[in-house]
């Protein structure tokens, strides 16, 4: 064989793994949409149910209890459904949205007084709980904050606001640094797969020289 065959040869080589990681990416994705859609599906019709209780009962306890046992065995189990819902607040406003979208039916209730309802259930939620978005050491700060303009001590305020821009800073520089690395690791994954292929056709074509 000359020089072209073998260079053909490799070819066809590149083009039939290329082929095969496609297709298995390709069909981990249909795989990760169908689940998303199921457990979608499931959460959808899970908050529909606590909210039609909601309605005729206005049982907030009870509410606020079931939405919270649907966040956390469904959607907290998706990773998808996580970046999408990222707590019970943001849960009802995509209710509402899709509802208005008509991507959710509600029957035998007037939709209208529906969504005012949830909306209310939204507000006093909200009302509620002011830092359940917030999470570890900023929820703490925040409360300080808060605490500190309860009590009027403007300095300890000042002092704990000082301590979370440098906190936020630093955090900055750090989701810079890793961004950077991050973009530094994709390339040099993508050499590492160049090369896989490279020296694999190579040791291929060593079995015919």
């Amino acid at each position: 064989m000359d020089i072209w065959a073998w260079i053909f040869l490799g070819l066809i080589i590149f083009v039939f793994v290329a082929a095969i990681v496609m297709l298995y990416m390709m069909l981990n994705d249909i795989s990760n949409n169908a689940i998303y859609k199921k457990m979608k599906e499931k959460g959808d019709i899970a908050v529909k149910s606590a909210l039609n209780t909601y309605y005729n009962t206005k049982n907030y306890e009870q509410c606020v209890f079931e939405l919270e046992l649907v966040f956390n065995e469904i959607i907290l189990m998706n990773d998808k459904l996580r970046s999408e819902y990222t707590n019970i607040a943001v849960v009802l406003k995509k209710h509402i949205l899709d509802i208005n979208a008509g991507l959710i039916a509600i029957k035998d209730i007037d939709v209208d007084s529906y969504k005012k309802v949830v909306h209310d259930l939204l507000k006093e939620y909200n009302s509620k709980n002011p830092l359940e978005q917030i999470k570890g050491a900023d929820y703490i700060v925040l409360k300080q904050i808060l605490e500190c303009i309860d009590t009027n001590d403007i300095d300890k305020g000042k002092e704990i606001v000082n301590q979370l821009a440098l906190q936020l800073k630093t955090l900055q520089d750090s989701n810079m640094e890793k961004e950077k690395n991050s973009r530094r690791q994709d390339a040099i994954a993508k050499l590492g797969i160049v090369l896989s292929v490279v020296f694999g056709i190579m040791t291929f074509v060593q079995f015919f020289i």
